[in-house]
């Protein structure tokens, strides 16, 4: 986009209508006017009825003065710095015909120095002037755009600067226990001088861990598209088992020896009867590390916890030897706590309350399974349909970027400098949203993704 150009756009849907709103900005807005109007253009700020040239071809040439060729039209006129795009800015509305619309526009086009907008040239220029914040620009891409409440309600919610205000509140409280992390580290041969203590950095940094990764919402999901499922819980569970029957074909190899799934398995599984479309599932090494050992059980084990982490929805299997003892299905609905094994663990186990039967050698319960799926797929993005990371997946990435690398800083608090450098990164990922790191490759994926006379 090229600054200091007067711009000139359709600023309504194409299309036939009662209204059309052409809008010019820039420097030569008057002169553009002058051509195009009966009589001088008015200089103040204000709505005027005045009547516009109506040519008869697309070069802008004049016609012999005829009144019968000029038709009424509504100007509005706000000066700069205090008009939306902080330059000197017009609004002709004009009868809702496409082809006088078409034929005012390229009578603008065809003065001197007046050139077509790109799309959301408006409002960037309004973000250039400091008239509206990054954020706010995006909720006025959103709002224009929105296919469901949800995306207005964001739209509406960065628009008025609320999503903002609280990005600025977490980077504050972040830079706030980076200060003191580094006091601890410049007093730290000053017996006795403690900034803030272990226990009580981990309790700020998991409270606004918490408020960043609520925020976030499924904005996993709406980055790839597909909600993941991960089927987790101890080695020889039977998850491998239970992922082929899910499936309905042997995917992955299932053995009774431990440890024989060592990676994440990603299939595509089709939960469309049930609400959910298609998924995709998951199969993981157990999280208790039995028949690895060394390097490679860590590697392992952190590969499992990460993807359980990552999950949309975690499927927790357990053969009986006491399901969820290790991870409590606290997370609303996005826990499924299932027994494997149903038909070795003998009568009485479907009356465990919470708790899924299933069999994945005789198909017992399998339907039931996918349904419980289905209904937590629907229900995550019901629930958080409305949150910021889920709507804008550039919000999302943001805002996971802080939360991962406040849960290393609430890792490390025992060693200030490590916390410190976890601490420095969280606060870059939320600059890209609260704009004190605001790459131009940023800017440009914010603003392409407006329609033109925006």
């Amino acid at each position: 986009m090229r600054s200091g150009d007067t711009i000139a756009a359709l600023a309504t849907g194409p299309g036939a209508a009662s209204l059309a709103i052409l809008r010019v900005s820039g420097a030569g807005v008057f002169e553009a006017l002058d051509r195009v109007l009966v009589a001088p253009a008015p200089r103040g700020r204000g709505a005027w009825h005045v009547r516009v040239w109506v040519r008869p071809d697309r070069d802008g040439a004049d016609v012999a003065g005829a009144e019968s060729r000029a038709c009424p039209v509504v100007l509005m006129v706000c000066r700069g710095p205090a008009s939306y795009t902080g330059e000197d800015t017009a609004e002709l509305c004009v009868p809702g015909n496409p082809h006088l619309a078409r034929r005012v526009l390229d009578a603008l086009l065809a003065c001197d120095g007046v050139r077509a907008a790109e799309g959301g040239e408006f409002t960037a220029r309004a973000y250039l002037h400091g008239r509206v914040s990054l954020d706010q620009a995006e909720g006025v891409s959103l709002m224009v755009g929105a296919a469901s409440d949800a995306e207005l309600a964001v739209g509406r919610e960065l628009m008025e600067g609320r999503a903002g205000a609280r990005y600025r509140a977490w980077g504050e409280e972040i830079a706030t226990l980076l200060a003191l992390v580094e006091a601890g580290i410049d007093f730290a041969d000053q017996e006795g001088v403690v900034a803030i203590g272990v226990d009580a950095l981990r309790a700020r940094v998991g409270a606004v861990r918490a408020a960043i990764v609520g925020a976030a919402g499924a904005a996993r999901s709406a980055a790839r598209g597909r909600a993941r499922v991960v089927l987790a819980g101890r080695s020889n569970a039977g998850k491998s088992t239970l992922f082929n029957a899910l499936l309905g074909r042997r995917r992955v190899v299932a053995s009774a020896v431990a440890g024989s799934t060592r990676d994440a398995i990603v299939e595509e599984f089709d939960l469309a009867p049930h609400r959910a479309g298609i998924v995709e599932l998951v199969d993981l090494a157990g999280l208790d590390g039995e028949g690895q050992g060394g390097e490679l059980a860590g590697e392992v084990q952190a590969r499992a916890a990460g993807e359980v982490e990552r999950a949309d929805v975690v499927v927790w299997c357990d053969a009986g030897e006491g399901v969820g003892v290790e991870r409590e299905a606290g997370d609303g609905g996005r826990w499924i706590r299932v027994r494997t094994k149903a038909d070795l663990v003998g009568s009485g186990v479907e009356a465990e309350e919470g708790v899924l039967a299933v069999c994945a050698v005789d198909g017992r319960g399998l339907e039931g399974l996918k349904g419980a799926i289905g209904d937590a797929v629907a229900g995550l993005g019901s629930a958080r349909a409305g949150t910021i990371g889920m709507v804008v997946p550039r919000h999302g990435a943001a805002l996971r970027g802080a939360g991962e690398a406040l849960e290393r800083a609430a890792g490390l608090a025992a060693s200030a400098e490590l916390t410190a450098a976890a601490l420095r990164e969280a606060l870059d990922a939320l600059g890209e949203l609260t704009g004190r790191t605001t790459p131009d490759e940023v800017l440009g994926r914010v603003f392409a993704a407006f329609c033109v006379g925006k």
